[in-house]
């Protein structure tokens, strides 16, 4: 007895060659029966009018969304077709009663949902469907977009596409789960004094303009008062005053407004424009 249990302790060297061989041998049964299950529901597919299937070449997650789509048609087509089959002239509910028991789901282990999971998805896509603009939209599915596969968010979003849900799963990585997108400030760039002071010394100058004997002009402030100013009247339209001022600054190395703030300017400080009357 001693002796045999000493021989029972020691490995075979065979021990490893047999289980490899084991391995080999069940992955090549299994490989067969899945060309023989192909075989034959392909002969199913035929007899009822489907298009076949071929042998997958790479895994589901591995697969373009072109790819997946057609995998889904193909899967589509031997469900209603056994569906038919089974339960003749009246397949719709036998489906519903399918899908009710969740047995496909166990079959599957897919964890089902529960009642509370549906009506908080059924409430988000409300929410979803009353935003009135695609930033509020994002921010909702940014709630969801990486928690839930894509397929489930589509049964209670329809017409959702994937490119939404990426951008919303880029919005949560960036922003947060949820959060509004940061109010853009757009600031405007203030006046450079010695440009102003400039331009207004150039388009107030005995060059430009010229005092009338008579009349005045009345400038009203944003704080009530009111500042009297003769009136004057310009020798020339504003476009030539802007072609002439930024003349004058090349000559003087000086930097000046855009014509765009100049012709602003000139609008604001009002004037009479002397019109030839030949």
């Amino acid at each position: 007895m001693k002796n045999l249990s000493i021989v029972t302790l020691v490995d075979s060297p065979y021990t490893t060659e047999s289980t490899g061989t084991s391995s080999a041998s069940d992955s090549s049964s299994n490989y067969e029966n899945q060309t023989l299950g192909r075989l034959k529901l392909n002969e199913f597919l035929s007899v009822s009018s489907k298009g076949t299937i071929n042998q997958p070449k790479k895994s589901w997650d591995q697969l373009s969304l072109r790819t997946k789509n057609a995998r889904i048609s193909k899967a589509k087509d031997a469900v209603v077709s056994s569906l038919e089959v089974i339960s003749p002239g009246n397949p719709a509910s036998l489906w519903q009663a399918l899908k009710s028991s969740q047995s496909v789901e166990a079959s599957l282990c897919i964890t089902p949902q529960t009642s509370a999971d549906k009506k908080y998805l059924e409430a988000l896509a409300e929410t979803y469907e009353n935003a009135n603009s695609w930033d509020t939209r994002r921010q909702i599915l940014s709630v969801i977009a990486d928690l839930i596969p894509y397929s489930v968010i589509q049964q209670f979003i329809p017409g959702v596409t994937e490119y939404r849900i990426k951008t919303a799963r880029q919005h949560t990585i960036h922003h947060g789960r949820g959060v509004p997108l940061p109010a853009s400030k757009s600031s405007r760039k203030r006046v450079d004094e010695s440009q102003l002071d400039n331009f207004l010394c150039f388009i107030t100058s005995a060059h430009v303009v010229q005092d009338l004997p008579f009349d005045q002009r009345y400038l009203y402030l944003t704080n009530g008062k009111i500042l009297e100013s003769p009136n004057i009247i310009r020798s020339m339209i504003p476009q030539r005053i802007t072609d002439q001022y930024r003349q004058f600054c090349l000559e003087t190395n000086f930097t000046p407004f855009s014509t765009s703030t100049m012709l602003r300017i000139l609008s604001s400080c009002t004037a009479t424009v002397r019109k030839s009357l030949h």
